[in-house]
């Protein structure tokens, strides 16, 4: 768990960091991270300089993540060195050495340290280092950028279907609007409200999709966001389907979101959602990715209903 103020300091200690490192506005900072807290903070420091975020996730391969960063010629990169995935510890410190190699823009890079590492990553900060600036003073007066609406935020991608991925620029008024309306669709309310007091969001996703953007701007309405870092059945040779359900339960998520895809296959393998206990604040289910088929959406109801959640 992080809260209000830990986040706020966390942030503003990153974003000192990076200016010390001579990152400027309109410079673009690469990030290869999970779907974990550090990389929240990571963007949000990012943003709150006015750098332009781009983040490709640990499961994608050095050539997938070279083709999208060199187009856009980061000046600094955001790494870890190893994950645990579907049960299995990943090392990925080869993967940074190749994605430095074939980025000769990035000046600097900062590692978050894992347990899972084969080989250091040289000449590099410790993530450590980055979130516990020393000047508590600096930090506490720590203010973000204030930056022309057509300011670029981040870069996301197509998908490479037809050639290179191609980057599509965000702008931070832009952003914000449409992160407001996906808010307001979402029904997403601050969780510090009387009207909606213990509000906490949760969209499954790796943060190579759209989704993983859509999932923090829920921090824009005060809203807690409970994130996953994982294979969403726990493992691909023995899926569990129940997994995301019980992370659901477990703290206490009241909109649960994921791909149509997920729902569908917790249908196919015959996940009675029912019978796992502590779904009963569930109200709201989400999906987006694909189109939902129809039974996928009437089984995905009658089973909130059997959980005793749902609106």
């Amino acid at each position: 768990e992080m809260y209000w103020p830990e986040l706020q300091r966390q942030i503003a200690s990153v974003a000192i960091a990076l200016r010390e490192l001579g990152v400027e506005p309109g410079d673009r900072v690469a990030a290869y991270l999970p779907n974990i807290p550090e990389t929240i903070v990571a963007m949000l420091a990012c943003i709150s300089i006015g750098a332009v975020w781009s983040v490709c996730a640990p499961d994608m391969g050095v050539a997938a993540v070279v083709d999208r960063f060199k187009q856009i010629e980061p000046k600094a990169l955001i790494a870890v060195d190893g994950v645990f995935y579907g049960g299995k510890a990943l090392d990925r410190s080869g993967v940074v050495h190749a994605l430095l190699a074939e980025l000769p823009t990035v000046q600097h890079r900062i590692i978050v340290r894992s347990p899972y590492a084969a080989a250091p990553i040289d000449n590099s900060y410790d993530w450590q280092w980055a979130t516990a600036q020393q000047d508590a003073q600096a930090v506490a007066a720590f203010e973000p950028e204030w930056l022309p609406f057509e300011h670029p935020i981040w870069i996301v991608y197509s998908s490479g279907t037809t050639g290179l991925p191609k980057p599509i620029v965000h702008g931070t008024g832009g952003i914000l609007l449409a992160l407001h309306v996906a808010g307001l669709h979402n029904d997403l309310g601050a969780s510090y409200s009387d009207n909606n007091r213990g509000e906490r969001f949760h969209w499954y996703s790796s943060t190579g999709w759209v989704m993983w953007n859509i999932q923090a701007s829920g921090l824009l309405f005060g809203t807690t966001i409970t994130i996953f870092d994982g294979h969403p059945a726990g493992s691909s040779s023995q899926p569990d389907w129940g997994v995301l359900w019980r992370f659901a339960a477990r703290h206490h998520t009241t909109i649960f979101g994921a791909g149509a895809a997920y729902f569908s296959n917790c249908m196919k393998a015959g996940l009675e959602v029912g019978a796992i206990p502590g779904l009963q604040q569930v109200r709201t289910l989400g999906s987006t990715g694909s189109p939902l088929a129809p039974e996928v959406q009437r089984w995905g109801s009658e089973q909130l209903a059997a959980a005793g959640a749902g609106d």
